[in-house]
């Protein structure tokens, strides 16, 4: 075969391999659009269920290992989690979106809705995740960590960055990749 008959071999195929991913993206949609009613009927019926997300959560073996003892009462204030695929746009792109309720006012009543895309990293060849950063009510009690406020402040000092780096590690409920 000449060089010339592979290389356009090789281009057909790689024609192959982008139809194909446009394939795969539409069966994604067809998947998430005739499963979308029953994840939503199952999510009306979660907020029935009392400490739902509490006991999910707190029973999770790998979750965990991301969250301070002392943090476990933010999952108490989880009213809803839910994942929502964006596709209009691309079956590769998804929220999460995560509902405080606190009777109390332990935690500010709101809905933190995270936005995130798979991409192709050029640089490595793989898949990444990306997100956008989104605003959230802290209690007052993580100010020394919340990422706002610390950079609202301007330069960060040492103990500062080890505040906010050993919160990134703790990972509660109020924190978690939500920034």
């Amino acid at each position: 075969m000449s060089e010339q008959s592979l290389e356009k071999v090789l281009g057909q195929l790689a024609d192959c391999e982008l139809e194909m991913d446009e394939v795969e993206k539409e069966v994604e949609r067809f998947r998430f659009t005739k499963s979308k009613p029953v994840y939503e009927k199952r999510r009306d019926l979660f907020v029935h269920i009392p400490s739902f997300w509490y006991i999910v959560l707190a029973e999770h073996e790998d979750f965990q290992e991301y969250i301070q003892t002392d943090d476990m009462k933010y999952l108490e204030f989880i009213k809803e989690i839910y994942v929502e695929y964006l596709l209009d746009d691309d079956p590769m792109k998804f929220s999460i979106t995560f509902g405080f309720e606190a009777p109390k006012g332990e935690i500010e009543t709101q809905t933190v809705t995270k936005r995130f895309e798979k991409i192709h990293d050029v640089e490595t060849g793989e898949e990444k995740l990306v997100s956008e950063a989104v605003d959230i009510k802290w209690p007052a009690e993580l100010d020394s960590i919340n990422p706002h406020l610390i950079k609202a402040k301007g330069e960060m000092t040492p103990a500062d960055k080890k505040k906010y780096r050993a919160g990134m590690k703790s990972t509660d409920t109020a924190r978690i990749s939500l920034y």
